[in-house]
């Protein structure tokens, strides 16, 4: 799990990229993950929605994109998103 909240951190503090950040939480979601099964539920639950957010995010894409409609957010919107998970799920931290 410490690998996933290093991950987030490093992307909100814009320390990878967004390519590298989907990349790496694509190899971290999952029971390809070594960490998946020490994993609690709410620890699996919050790697698959940081997981399946990034699935819904393009680099780069237009405030006016019309596949906005369906969800689709660009790089700067899932910083701002992982921000808002991070204080809401802040005691996966402590």
């Amino acid at each position: 799990m410490k690998k996933v909240l290093n991950l987030v951190d490093s992307y909100i503090e814009n320390s990878v990229s967004f390519d590298h950040f989907c990349e790496q939480i694509n190899l971290l979601y999952g029971s390809d993950n070594p960490e998946w099964k020490g994993m609690s539920g709410d620890e699996q639950n919050f790697v698959y929605e940081v997981y399946e957010k990034s699935t819904y995010s393009g680099e780069g894409l237009p405030k006016n994109d019309p596949d906005r409609k369906f969800g689709i957010i660009d790089e700067e919107d899932l910083r701002e998103w992982l921000k808002e998970l991070k204080e809401k799920n802040i005691q996966l931290w402590k």
